[in-house]
């Protein structure tokens, strides 16, 4: 293993600098003294190309959602399905004014603690 680390091929990806890339895989694979064989090639070959295609659709506006918000609308929405349940209609609530409650008397106690004697 080298003693200067690189950057890693993914985040090289992201950046758009697929030429680079694909030449810290290729330096990956050659100090494991390992070769690429046709399938891993391949497979560096879609991804490099899906990347450059979706650079090329940011670049021209095409660009519809991100990674995050995809996740958290995914993630609203499997929070909403709780509350399909009659049950949780109640506990859900009940947990937001338990917090609510518990965050304001620690506030105030918090504020008042050189009032306390003892």
């Amino acid at each position: 293993m080298p003693s200067i680390a690189t950057e890693s091929p993914r985040w090289l990806l992201q950046k758009g600098r697929t030429e680079e890339a694909k030449k810290v895989l290729e330096k990956a694979v050659s100090w494991k003294g390992a070769h690429m064989d046709k399938s891993v090639q391949a497979i560096v070959g879609a991804l490099l190309s899906n990347q450059e295609k979706f650079s090329q659709n940011q670049n021209d506006g095409n660009y519809t959602s991100t990674k995050e918000s995809t996740s958290f609308f995914k993630s609203v929405k499997n929070g909403l399905r709780y509350l399909k349940y009659p049950c949780m209609k109640k506990i859900i609530p009940g947990i937001g004014l338990v917090w609510l409650l518990h965050s304001i008397m620690y506030n105030a106690v918090l504020l008042n603690a050189n009032n306390f004697e003892g």
